[in-house]
């Protein structure tokens, strides 16, 4: 790591709403090897059972630019999203990099984010490309390559059409768009409440794309990616979803149809799991009958969506 700079160059703020130690220390040994350390790093404890106090001693040697906090209450589990915010609300910096405790930073991604808020310093919203790993750290799902620059419609059909990725560890904003916006959107679980932030926060200014290595996020056993008993919170935050970006956004409803059936893919194939689905899907209202009724071959399986 590079040496010590003084608090008046920190920008950037690393938050990392901890709960999991099983790979918290590869998480910390990438943020320990960056080759530009002006970030202050901010640990909020979810009032795990497993402290990690050990292995921040251990990589960081009580570096005074670390600040843990212990929370007494579990938040994570009733709001995920709120327990993001007040791990965030740790924070004093301009810029806000929500980072997960098992995911790994390149070690010139620091170096790289202000070399490019050099040239966009008014930009709210910075991504680095991203790949997924699993619990050995291969490569599950390559590099998911984004454009230069793009704006919040694009980004969205995108996102709908499956072309690509993205999860919350790659994401940089502003602390001033985070206040704007009031934080996280919140869905159950915040399935899909990282996608909808991102586009309230580049509405007006689009997304800067990092070019260079990626981040890589880890899809692993424990994490809520993962499980699917918990597939009828996750169709509801679908569903909230898509009643969303339909406030916001023209957007087609064979597309939201399109990333809903990738969604329920997702979710698993059980006849349980799809009947509780298209039943919320009906209830919701968020389509026309019509449509429904015109698109059934669709719902019943004949509609071909690569789930990515």
């Amino acid at each position: 790591m590079s040496s010590p700079v003084s608090n008046s160059h920190i920008r950037l703020a690393i938050v990392i709403p901890y709960f999991k130690k099983s790979h918290f220390e590869e998480t910390l040994v990438s943020i320990n090897n960056q080759t530009d350390s002006r970030f202050k790093l901010y640990i909020g404890n979810d009032n795990s059972p497993d402290s990690p106090v050990d292995l921040i001693n251990k990589t960081f040697n009580e570096n005074e630019r670390i600040l843990y906090r212990n929370f007494t209450s579990n938040l994570g589990s009733s709001s995920l999203t709120r327990q993001w915010e007040r791990c965030i609300d740790l924070a004093d910096e301009e810029y806000i990099w929500l980072f997960s405790d098992d995911d790994i930073m390149p070690e010139d991604a620091v170096e790289r984010f202000y070399k490019m808020l050099a040239d966009h310093s008014s930009g709210d919203l910075f991504r680095y490309n991203v790949q997924i790993i699993n619990e050995r750290n291969d490569v599950i799902y390559p590099v998911s390559q984004h454009p230069p620059h793009e704006t919040a419609y694009s980004f969205l059909n995108r996102r709908l059409n499956g072309e690509t990725i993205s999860t919350a560890c790659e994401y940089i904003f502003s602390k001033k768009i985070y206040s704007t916006c009031n934080g996280f959107v919140e869905f159950p679980l915040a399935w899909a409440s990282d996608d909808a932030t991102w586009l309230n926060y580049s509405i007006e200014k689009g997304i800067y794309s990092i070019p260079g290595p990626c981040v890589s996020w880890r899809m692993g056993g424990n994490n809520i990616s993962s499980k699917n008993n918990n597939y009828k919170k996750k169709a509801i935050a679908c569903i909230n979803f898509i009643a969303f970006v339909s406030s916001k956004f023209h957007v087609k409803e064979d597309l939201k149809l399109k990333w809903l059936i990738a969604q329920i893919k997702l979710l698993g194939q059980s006849k349980k799991i799809k009947l509780y689905f298209w039943a919320k899907i009906l209830l919701s209202g968020i389509f026309s009958i019509n449509f429904l009724l015109r698109s059934y071959k669709n719902i019943l399986g004949d509609y071909h969506v690569d789930a990515k």
